[in-house]
């Protein structure tokens, strides 16, 4: 039975190839709009216009629609990612083009930005130590986008351009300074903090000023 069904779901996506896609955009705008707890199957599938059953077909619990549009969110920036980690060249400078980037990327989308970061998650299935390419639990290829800070600050550690430590302890320790630049311009945006350019400057010299070795 379970591959008759996985069967008929792929043949479904085949032959209508833009309605996952029109299902990942009602379910970003709802949770734009109202958050996790405003989400539901049933909204969704009212929103595209088809019945709770079909929408069955493409995603199989609401966990998974809420995975796929969480990682679609970064999609464009991984290729950027790879290309960083793929060159030679000073490891420290790659690095602060890597958190520049990362900064850039989260202000230039601000919504999608908040609904991975910045809104209550009934339940938490992203795995920040899982590998940089790896298949989640619903048979789905992902990027984890943490594992790329790790790999820029191994290899400046390496390279002993910054101290020696603990790869995931600094690595979580830099998300936080980059998440909190991120909410601070994206939840308050209408007040007068300093241009954003100058900020990301200001927070990504801070951080590597203080990986430096003692």
């Amino acid at each position: 039975m379970a591959k008759k069904v996985a069967k008929k779901r792929r043949s479904t996506q085949e032959v209508a190839p833009d309605r996952r896609e029109q299902i990942l955009e009602a379910a970003k705008a709802i949770l734009v709009e109202e958050g996790y707890d405003g989400l539901s199957m049933r909204r969704v599938a009212a929103r595209v216009g088809i019945s709770s059953t079909a929408l069955y077909l493409y995603f199989r619990e609401k966990e998974e629609l809420l995975d796929t549009v969480c990682h679609r969110v970064f999609e464009r920036l991984v290729p950027k990612m790879f290309e960083l980690i793929g060159k030679d060249d000073d490891p420290l400078q790659l690095l602060g083009e890597g958190l520049r980037l990362y900064i850039g990327f989260g202000l230039q989308h601000p919504d999608e930005y908040r609904i991975v970061f910045l809104t209550r998650r009934p339940t938490e299935s992203w795995d920040h130590l899982a590998p940089l390419q790896y298949v989640d639990r619903w048979g789905q290829e992902r990027v984890n986008t943490f594992m790329f800070l790790i790999e820029g600050l191994r290899r400046c550690q390496v390279a002993g351009l910054i101290r020696a430590g603990d790869l995931k302890v600094m690595g979580e320790t830099v998300l936080a300074g980059m998440h909190g630049l991120l909410a601070l311009l994206i939840l308050s945006p209408k007040q007068e903090w300093s241009p954003p350019e100058v900020l990301i400057g200001e927070q990504v010299d801070l951080i590597l000023r203080g990986l430096r070795p003692d």
